[in-house]
């Protein structure tokens, strides 16, 4: 179990250059978007979570932690984007 939020992200940044899945938990708010930053500094990634509110949630968080412009439920150009639930219709 790795306990720093530098930690993590070096571990998470190495599973993600093997193309590996992972599983980040307990890491809510301020850490969990360090985590991320950090290791989005390194490789792409691809964040999974329950629904838009969370998504947009952690889009809004990671953007503060760096330093960037927090995007918007359907924003799809910058460096973070947030794609909408799949059940959402195209046509509005």
């Amino acid at each position: 179990m790795t306990r720093s939020p530098a930690a993590a992200a070096r571990v998470l940044a190495e599973h993600a250059r093997e193309g590996a899945a992972v599983r980040i938990r307990g890491a809510h708010g301020a850490v969990g978007a360090r985590v991320l930053a950090d290791a989005s500094g390194v490789v792409r990634l691809v964040i999974v979570v329950a629904d838009d509110a969370a998504a947009l949630r952690v889009a809004t968080d990671l953007a503060f932690v760096r330093g960037e412009r927090a995007p918007t439920a359907d924003s799809t150009d910058g460096p973070i984007v947030v794609m909408p639930a799949l059940d959402t219709s195209p046509f509005g």
